[in-house]
C-alpha cells in the first residue's frame, strides 16, 4: 500500500443481552436479519478505530505526495453527529484527484474523491447490516489509495448543454484494483457545477481522460 501501515488497534469485545459475545460481520449467518434490527445502532464507538484509519492516511498522504492540506468548514445543521476534522487534500499539478476528509462524532468517516464521489464509512450503521470497522477501514483505504495512485477515474455526460443554469449532470466513477483482479464503478447525479464544467473539460482534453497520479515528494 505504498508505505501506508493501518494503525495497531486492540480487539473490542461486545456482548449481548445474555451475556454473549456479539459476533460483529457475522451476526446472521444465512438467516435474515430480524425484523427491529434494521432501526437500531448499538455499540456505534465500535467505528471509533475509522478515525485513526483516516488520520493515519491523511499523514500518509501529506508525506508522501506533493499535496496541500486545508481545513474547509462544514456545516453540521442537520446532521445527527458534529465534525471532529474536516480537511482537504490538493494535490500539486493538473488533472489529479482531490480528497475531502470529515471525521464526525458518530463515529464516522466521509470521503469526496474527485468531482462528485461521496461515500460515508460506515455506509450502514445498523444492526442488520452489521459492518465492521475493519472491513470500513479496507475500503477507505482501497478508495483514498486508488485515488493517489491515478487509479481513480470519473466521467461528467449532460444530456443538455453544460450552460444551462441550475443543469443536473451524471457523473461516473471507475476505480481499478489490479491487485484484486476487478474494478469498482457506478453513477451519481449532481448539479453542474463551474468546478465541474472545468475538470470534465480539462479531462477530455487528455488521450485517456484519467485522474493522473499524485506526484511523489
Amino acid at each position: 500500500m505504498n508505505g501506508y501501515v493501518r494503525p495497531s488497534v486492540p480487539e473490542q469485545v461486545y456482548r449481548d443481552e445474555s451475556g454473549a459475545v456479539i459476533d460483529y460481520g457475522n451476526r446472521w449467518g444465512v438467516e435474515s436479519p430480524p425484523d427491529d434490527s434494521y432501526t437500531r445502532t448499538s455499540n456505534l464507538d465500535r467505528f471509533e478505530p475509522l478515525l485513526l484509519v483516516a488520520e493515519a492516511l491523511i499523514d500518509h498522504l501529506v508525506s508522501t505526495y506533493e499535496v496541500t492540506s486545508a481545513p474547509f468548514d462544514f456545516d453540521d445543521t442537520g446532521w445527527n453527529c458534529s465534525t471532529i476534522r474536516a480537511v482537504r487534500l490538493t494535490p500539486t499539478g493538473e488533472g489529479r484527484a482531490s480528497l475531502r476528509f470529515r471525521l464526525t462524532d458518530y463515529p464516522s468517516v466521509d470521503v469526496d474523491s474527485g468531482l462528485a464521489h461521496h461515500v460515508d464509512f460506515p455506509r450502514c450503521s445498523c444492526d442488520a447490516c452489521d459492518e465492521t470497522w475493519k472491513t470500513c477501514a479496507e475500503d477507505i483505504e482501497h478508495l483514498v489509495l486508488a485515488v493517489a495512485a491515478g487509479r481513480f477515474n470519473e466521467a461528467i455526460e449532460s444530456d443538455t448543454d453544460w450552460d444551462v443554469p441550475g443543469e443536473r449532470c451524471t457523473v461516473g466513477y471507475r476505480i481499478e484494483d489490479p491487485a484484486r483482479g476487478a474494478s469498482e464503478d457506478g453513477t451519481t447525479y449532481v448539479a453542474m457545477t463551474d468546478e465541474r464544467r472545468a475538470a470534465a473539460a480539462l479531462l477530455d482534453a487528455r488521450p485517456d481522460r484519467r485522474w493522473q497520479p499524485w506526484s511523489l515528494r
